[in-house]
């Protein structure tokens, strides 16, 4: 006690009347101290172990007067916390992606009431871990390394859109399976995000060990190319048009842009049921994405459907494939006066339909 208030007299935290009393119990406290060491000396001596005894209850008691009078020191501020330790950076992007696959695996073992809101943490985590690196450590991303980490978090903004609504999520289940496959080849398909993705003894976004084989490669014949190419430029076009038109206030130009996709979405899914069920939860972020005005939205799903219009074409073996649009509902029960019956088209429904899972 002694030592700590001349430490404080010593940085001037005393004025005034406050100042003359501390230095009273200061006075006080070395009598104590000496009245104490005199009690413990003359223990053999009765009368002078006495006149000790009563000297330091005095001391004691001028002291509490002092305190108690002062109001200064009755009612001292109180100290002032210290300041909490600097946070540790964000996490590596090992460490978030130990948390993505963690949360990735329960999405593939299927969403539900039961475990949506503790995804949708696990979701909105990664992505704060995601932006903060970025931000903290921008020499990491830079260039494509830059663009596909954007794109990741984009595609995890899209997830949420397929857990959690309302109008989205019952049809969403096979699109949101893929949407976590891309991210997962996002980071595989980037050397230096890979290599982030593995430090310390940590591993993430690592490739799952029963996911979809890749397809195998197709021999297509004359038809099956004009439905391929019409799907694919379809596909482009529509996404390019819809990420133009994203925040725009062309109402009618985005009413019209809504239409095409839809015809585009019944077209698939009269051809391959499967596959027009998830390119339909793609179609309904971005209508959602360009209703809202979310532009981030929009992308993340245009992304997605162009990138497995990508895979369609990177699958099909053909002279060429065009990117033109061409006249072709991929619904239609001839072709030229073919019958797609016959004509291999449910071989390529099957190859589509392995494409996506």
């Amino acid at each position: 006690m002694q030592n700590n208030l001349l430490a404080e007299l010593n940085t001037g935290q005393f004025s005034g009347a406050a100042l003359g009393h501390v230095q009273a119990v200061l006075s006080d406290l070395t009598s104590a101290i000496s009245a104490a060491n005199a009690t413990v000396s003359v223990a053999g001596s009765p009368g002078n172990a006495a006149a000790a005894e009563q000297t330091l209850r005095v001391s004691q008691l001028s002291m509490i007067n002092a305190v108690s009078a002062d109001p200064v020191l009755a009612n001292p501020a109180p100290a002032t916390p210290a300041a909490p330790p600097a946070a540790d950076g964000p996490p590596n992007l090992a460490e978030i992606g130990e948390m993505f696959d963690n949360v990735a695996s329960q999405i593939l073992g299927g969403v539900n009431d039961g475990n949506r809101a503790e995804i949708t943490d696990d979701i909105n985590a990664v992505i704060a871990d995601m932006q903060a690196l970025m931000t903290a450590s921008p020499e990491l991303f830079e260039g494509l390394t830059g663009v596909h980490a954007d794109a990741i978090v984009q595609q995890l903004q899209l997830e949420l859109v397929y857990i959690n609504d309302p109008t989205i999520s019952p049809i969403a289940a096979q699109a949101s399976a893929d949407n976590i496959l891309d991210i997962i080849d996002i980071v595989q398909g980037d050397a230096k995000l890979a290599d982030m993705a593995t430090q310390g003894g940590v591993s993430g976004f690592s490739p799952l060990a029963d996911a979809t084989p890749p397809a195998p490669n197709v021999l297509d014949n004359d038809v099956q190319t004009v439905v391929v190419a019409n799907f694919i430029a379809q596909s482009n076009s529509l996404g390019k048009q819809a990420i133009e038109l994203a925040g725009s206030q062309d109402a009618e130009a985005v009413a019209t842009l809504i239409g095409d996709l839809r015809a585009f979405e019944k077209g698939v899914t009269d051809f391959d049921a499967h596959q027009g069920s998830m390119l339909g939860a793609e179609i309904e972020a971005i209508i959602k994405g360009l209703q809202t005005g979310n532009a981030t939205l929009v992308t993340a799903a245009v992304n997605q459907m162009q990138g497995n219009a990508a895979e369609v074409a990177g699958n099909v073996v053909a002279p060429t494939i065009s990117i033109e649009a061409v006249t072709l509902a991929a619904a239609d029960v001839t072709i030229g006066g073919e019958d797609l019956g016959q004509s291999g088209m449910p071989e390529l429904a099957h190859h589509l339909h392995s494409t996506w899972g």
